[in-house]
């Protein structure tokens, strides 16, 4: 997942979600672990938005079939709260 600041072709953002959060389908992580994805997690969902009051923003999942349970719970929970905002979320599972 990556967003490209408008007017910029320069991309900021946090690369392979799915790769840094973890596939959890195939193995178990300790609750410790879980808590610390989950809080990144919470954290990049505030910048997306913190973003979205300047400047749209387009988020990206692709693979989404292939997404850890985490990465999914950010897709949904920033699709839940958009409320107005200009972010566009596009999930992707070809």
């Amino acid at each position: 997942m990556c967003w490209a600041p408008s007017g910029s072709a320069r991309t900021a953002g946090v690369g392979d979600l799915g790769g840094a959060l973890g596939d959890d389908r195939h193995r178990a992580r300790p609750r410790v672990l879980e808590e610390q994805f989950e809080r990144a997690v919470s954290l990049l969902g505030d910048a997306v938005f913190a973003i979205s009051r300047t400047q749209p923003v387009l988020a990206v999942v692709e693979d989404v079939h292939w997404a850890s349970s985490i990465l999914r719970h950010f897709a949904t929970d920033i699709a839940r709260n958009v409320d107005g905002r200009p972010v566009l979320l596009v999930d992707l599972a070809v």
